[in-house]
């Protein structure tokens, strides 16, 4: 794939929807005994949502930020 793919968040969520994995990632979220890492978090859209409902969550990502527009 193209780094141009990566580089628009937009696209990418358009193309590859985080709401239909959501509830599975979540489920094994509440199965960790402890701290969880998502590594190639890209903007957060499983790491904010699993943090936000009392998971201990770090993301990593290569990226650089993306400014808002």
């Amino acid at each position: 794939m193209n780094s141009d793919f990566y580089d628009n968040p937009a696209l990418y969520y358009a193309l590859l929807p985080v709401g239909t994995r959501l509830p599975y990632y979540a489920q094994l979220a509440g199965r960790a005994s402890g701290d969880i890492l998502e590594l190639a978090c890209g903007t957060g859209p499983l790491t904010v949502p699993l943090a936000s409902a009392g998971s201990r969550i770090t993301g990593l990502d290569l990226s650089a930020p993306v400014a808002d527009n």
